[in-house]
């Protein structure tokens, strides 16, 4: 398995009673987090529901922010598919994003609702029962715009989210590092004064 991850640092200013000092959240985004189909015969057979995410949940947990992109919607409801494109996690497989300290989860993806309606409510609600913030589906229109703010060493951090291709979007192919670099130094100057470390690495399993 083939994963991409986006490391980002964030430098800020937290204030203290008096003195200000300067504060780094270390920010980890992921790609796509698929827990159906082969994933699942895996878990089933390893009886293990953190089974995919045993070996990066240490890396995971020391960020202070990991975002992941949900791919298959929890449900308690309709039937587990062997093949296909209509993803659907078992709910005991979110056992993984609590292992890796998973603090956000994207939801605005073409398959948020491969399980209806009521997987698209039952994955919000099943997320924050455990911890995770999702973004990007709400219970209104509203709310799913609003995004969320998460605050780490006094950094506060909006997260949104929303279904639209990045390379799309910039009319461009991004296939080596040297683009995404390019479209990095734009999302630097749209960000403004905020400094940004980025790295790029492959983890081959």
């Amino acid at each position: 398995m083939r994963s991409l991850l986006f490391f980002a640092a964030l430098l800020g200013v937290a204030s203290g009673n008096s003195i200000a000092q300067e504060a780094l959240n270390r920010l980890i985004f992921t790609g796509d987090v698929m827990l159906s189909r082969a994933v699942r015969r895996q878990i089933l057979e390893a009886r293990d529901p953190a089974l995919p995410f045993r070996k990066m949940a240490p890396m995971l947990a020391a960020s202070d922010i990991a975002f992941v992109n949900l791919e298959s919607p929890f449900s308690d409801q309709g039937p587990y598919r062997e093949g296909g494109l209509i993803f659907h996690a078992s709910p005991d497989t979110i056992a993984g994003l609590k292992l890796a300290g998973i603090a956000i989860a994207s939801t605005a993806n073409n398959h948020s609702r491969d399980c209806a309606s009521h997987g698209v409510e039952f994955t919000i609600a099943w997320l924050r029962k455990h911890g995770v913030e999702p973004v990007g589906s709400g219970e209104s229109a509203e709310a799913a715009h609003r995004g969320i703010v998460l605050v780490r060493h006094g950094i506060r951090t909006r997260d949104l989210s929303w279904m639209r291709r990045l390379d799309r979007l910039l009319r461009i192919t991004i296939t080596t590092e040297s683009q995404m670099a390019l479209v990095l130094t734009a999302l630097r100057k749209v960000i403004g004064q905020t400094a940004i470390e980025t790295r790029l690495t492959q983890v081959v399993e």
